[in-house]
């Protein structure tokens, strides 16, 4: 079909091609965008799935079109030359990523993020957090029989994890070797690592399975030495 042929060619550009010094990977599209699963890019890269309204939106977005000059290129009514007159993708800085990101995120995970800043804030520069952000999320339920190490273990590229999620491949060893993970870790991997139906974990529910397998009575110690 032709909608999933155009779709194909858009996402083949963006992957060799974004204006800086190297070509996007799936994954780094994929974020850009707004939070996509990488096998989704595979998919649209394939021309093996056309895209839902809510992908649409947020394409047209990344792309700084309209979803209607989206449609009339789906369409074959232009060009892929003339769809993409003009447009720029520019390089993307941590800050511009993560506020890339909000608009994809659930409430909870929008929370999270809200008070975990507030935490850092008020432990590096002695600011008060809100009031409001001082309750606790609700519990969030644990799989069972996982781990954070099996999680890592099911990722396909470690070498590209331990470039998203900024941390040493050392390290990463460690973690699947069973050391336990920080909280700042988890932040990061909840980013990376993705549930079997493709949806990113939240930091809740990495924290909620670490807990599982390391008691409350764990040290800090013992969890400030394995962060390092």
């Amino acid at each position: 079909m032709p909608e999933k042929e155009n779709v194909a060619k858009l996402i083949a550009h963006f992957l060799k091609k974004d204006g800086e010094s190297k070509p996007l990977t799936q994954r780094e599209l994929g974020k850009r965008i707004g939070n996509v699963a990488q096998k989704t890019i595979w998919s649209w890269k394939h021309g093996e799935a056309n895209l839902d309204s809510s992908s649409r939106e947020k394409l047209a977005n990344f792309l700084g079109k309209t979803e209607g000059e989206l449609a009339s290129y789906l369409r074959s009514e232009v060009t892929l030359e003339e769809f993409l007159d003009g447009v720029e993708i520019p390089k993307t800085r941590h800050a511009q990523q993560i506020l890339g990101w909000l608009p994809t995120l659930r409430p909870t995970e929008l929370f999270e993020i809200v008070q975990e800043g507030f935490r850092l804030l008020s432990v590096h520069f002695g600011v008060a957090t809100p009031a409001f952000l001082e309750s606790r999320l609700a519990p969030t339920p644990v799989p069972e029989n996982v781990s954070i190490a099996d999680l890592i273990r099911a990722h396909l590229d470690h070498a590209q994890l331990c470039e998203d999620a900024e941390i040493s491949l050392e390290r990463l060893q460690a973690l699947i070797d069973g050391a336990r993970p920080c909280d700042h870790e988890l932040v990061l991997l909840a980013v990376e690592l993705n549930k079997p139906d493709g949806e990113s974990w939240t930091t809740c529910e990495l924290k909620a399975i670490r807990d599982r397998g390391f008691p409350e009575n764990s040290t800090h110690k013992e969890a400030k030495n394995n962060a390092h």
